[in-house]
């Protein structure tokens, strides 16, 4: 590094004087050559040489340290496991083209990869701060680039009234059949799923003594809930049919014989093939958000209700049912 502003070889002495004393730096060499003070810098914050497997180790250990639940760190070795996998070398070495490439290889969609980008991201601050990677400086992964999907072309009247109707729901009619295809054990899961919006993660981690039917809220507490702790409210429909069930049905946990959203999948999927519906994906949260906020037309809310962020709800939700079709909905 030059400095132009020291003609002296004292002046060179002082600014490495002020690089040690100041900035963090250590000046491991000073020259004094003519007209110009040259300074070999070495920044002895940063871990010379760190590879990201160690990183990774480490990171992990914090996480597990500082609590994050069971799902978030799931999701890290997930996302982040496999970029290491993939960048196994020293941290410093890789570049943003280099993550744009991975993240552009992995399957599905926008979502998915934008779901790894933001964890890798994660990762980079997390090096930052631990010295793996210079501080003052953006790091590779932030100035990665996020994915979008590309937008539909219509290019019919049919395709246009498509495009109007939402896919991922049940209608009330769809769910009626459902529930009436439903065992008792299999019945509640899909009551509690399809009228109070819980995922699948919590409703698999759910206990009856969260479920306040007196008070008319189910208490998805931090360590049920998969994002955020949140009071869902019980409706009269779900109240009803929650009341139909005797009190020795009503303990433990909600879902006793099926402890993973996997095994619920499997159960789901027999009661809407033996219904003669498709079973999609996400469908009876995606309604019971759908149809709330059609009934209430309150973002906010709904996104509360829900567990998630009032974007997520105007992006996805908006404008997929009628009010008629939510009323229909919460008397089923």
């Amino acid at each position: 590094m030059r400095q132009r502003r020291s003609r002296t070889a004292k002046s060179c002495k002082r600014t490495g004087w002020w690089l040690r004393e100041f900035s963090g730096y250590v000046a491991v060499d000073e020259v004094y050559d003519g007209p110009f003070c040259i300074l070999s810098v070495v920044d002895k914050r940063v871990v010379a040489g760190a590879k990201t497997t160690a990183a990774f180790e480490v990171y992990i250990e914090d996480l597990k340290r500082r609590g994050v639940g069971v799902h978030h760190l799931r999701d890290v070795k997930r996302f982040v496991g496999a970029f290491i996998k993939a960048f196994p070398g020293e941290v410093a070495a890789i570049r943003t083209a280099e993550i744009d490439a991975y993240l552009n290889k992995l399957g599905g969609k926008a979502r998915n990869k934008n779901n790894a980008r933001d964890r890798i991201i994660s990762f980079f601050n997390f090096m930052v701060q631990k010295g793996y990677l210079p501080k003052g400086i953006d790091h590779a992964a932030k100035s990665s680039t996020a994915f979008c999907d590309p937008r539909p072309v219509i290019t019919s009247e049919e395709e246009a009234v498509a495009s109007a109707e939402a896919t991922d729901i049940y209608t009330p009619e769809d769910m009626g059949k459902i529930l009436a295809a439903a065992e008792m054990d299999e019945r509640v899961t899909l009551e509690l799923k399809a009228f109070s919006g819980l995922r699948t993660e919590e409703l698999a981690r759910m206990w009856w003594v969260l479920i306040n039917t007196k008070a008319g809220y189910i208490n998805v507490t931090d360590a049920v809930a998969k994002v955020n702790q949140r009071a869902v409210p019980i409706f009269e429909n779900l109240k009803r049919r929650l009341a139909a069930y005797s009190e020795t049905e009503k303990r433990d946990k909600v879902s006793k014989r099926w402890g993973s959203s996997n095994s619920l999948y499997h159960v789901w999927k027999r009661v809407t093939d033996k219904a003669g519906l498709p079973y999609k994906k996400n469908a009876f949260r995606n309604s019971y958000i759908s149809y709330r906020l059609a009934q209430t037309k309150d973002i906010n809310l709904v996104a509360y209700e829900s567990g998630n962020s009032p974007e997520m709800i105007r992006k996805y939700y908006l404008d997929l049912a009628t009010p008629e079709q939510a009323a229909a909905w919460f008397s089923l």
